[in-house]
């Protein structure tokens, strides 16, 4: 199989979920045995694939066009992207489908649509935060931007890739015929998994992870934390670019700024109960899942699809934006037994190995792409 595969960002060069998806979907599809044609944005030195996926992968670098002053330079230069894309397409890789993440595969879907000659596009704009509620006036103005273009990809794609929950009815309510969909999950490397379970810490402590985005509800966590009286035992941990303006006064709070070492991360986490995710809108986030796999506890918002990873077995699933909800459910954490905690934590691994691993995910991607291949 000759999948030509384009992304807009892969890890390590740029950072984020879908980033990571990009380079995992692309490594474990190539130890499947598919013929990979990737196409990125580049970075310092080369992509840290397997020497096994290496053999099967070939890379060519497309750099982003360099940002301009004028409001809406991102979607222009989106396209003019995608239009460097689809003739590299046409130069370089003769392919049976074509896997485009976010808008990289504008212009051939235009192009296909006027009759032009292309394989089957499968996109996958992960979130779709643009088509999600706003969490404010200026995330509202992006969206104005962002979601014409999206809407467009998204009807006139082959096959459009869901995460599930939420954005499956997003995509439903858009006008996107069922048959169309596919429901594959983003993965997690087998290396996040602890070896050992941790039992339940006194105080209890908690974990937030993310840089800072009003749609974060970082600001709703805040509300419910100032309401927390110093009888309550508990230790909270913030792991990302949180604004000073934003951080909490108190011993209870621990404020680490940016982290990007993988090791450090998992060490934050292995030393951590629950997990807290207060987000207006996500996609599927992997911070959740990385969570997961080092034996936390999550506390996350019915959004996206999140109710693909949190249940009430590994945690509490809980309406955005609630902040009463929000601080019940804080304080039902704290106050949890230790065994029932633990028992959460322990589901919260063995959900991962049964359905969140990158080896199984890439071969249902794999196998829907070769079905397709064989019945065209």
């Amino acid at each position: 199989m000759n999948l030509t595969f384009l992304t807009d960002g892969i890890y390590p060069y740029q950072l984020g979920g879908m980033q990571k998806h990009s380079f995992y979907l692309a490594e474990f599809m190539a130890r499947e045995g598919v013929n990979v044609h990737l196409y990125h944005l580049g970075g310092e030195g080369s992509v840290p694939f397997s020497d096994q996926a290496r053999k099967n992968i070939k890379e060519f670098v497309v750099p982003f066009p360099t940002p301009g002053k004028i409001p809406g330079h991102y979607m222009r230069n989106s396209c003019r992207h995608a239009t460097q894309l689809a003739e590299m397409v046409k130069i370089h890789s003769p392919t049976d489908f074509i896997y485009a993440q976010g808008y990289t595969a504008w212009e051939i879907l235009r192009r296909k649509a006027r009759g032009e000659s292309f394989p089957p596009v499968c996109v996958n704009f992960h979130g779709m935060e643009a088509l999600q509620p706003a969490a404010s006036r200026r995330n509202r103005l992006e969206q104005l931007l962002l979601a014409p273009p999206m809407r467009r990809q998204l009807l006139q794609a082959d096959y459009v890739q869901s995460l599930g929950g939420k954005l499956t009815d997003l995509l439903l309510d858009l006008g996107v015929s069922r048959d169309k969909i596919w429901e594959i999950p983003i993965g997690l490397d087998e290396e996040w998994l602890a070896n050992q379970m941790k039992v339940a810490t006194q105080p209890r402590r908690f974990v937030f992870i993310g840089r800072y985005e009003r749609r974060k509800g970082i600001e709703e966590l805040n509300e419910v934390l100032k309401q927390l009286g110093p009888e309550q035992d508990f230790h909270f941990d913030f792991v990302g670019p949180i604004p000073e303006s934003l951080q909490l006064l108190g011993s209870a709070f621990t404020y680490h700024g940016l982290v990007k070492e993988q090791e450090r991360i998992k060490a934050i986490l292995d030393e951590s109960d629950v997990l807290v995710s207060p987000s207006h809108s996500e996609g599927m986030p992997t911070v959740i899942l990385e969570a997961m796999a080092r034996g936390c506890a999550i506390i996350a918002t019915d959004v996206g699809a999140v109710c693909e990873e949190v249940d009430s077995t590994v945690g509490w699933l809980i309406p955005p934006k609630d902040v009463l909800v929000l601080k019940e459910t804080l304080l039902a954490a704290i106050n949890l037994a230790e065994a029932t905690l633990v028992e959460k934590k322990q589901a919260a691994q063995i959900k991962i190995t049964e359905k969140f691993l990158w080896p199984p995910v890439a071969r249902e991607t794999t196998t829907r792409i070769s079905k397709v291949i064989k019945s065209s």
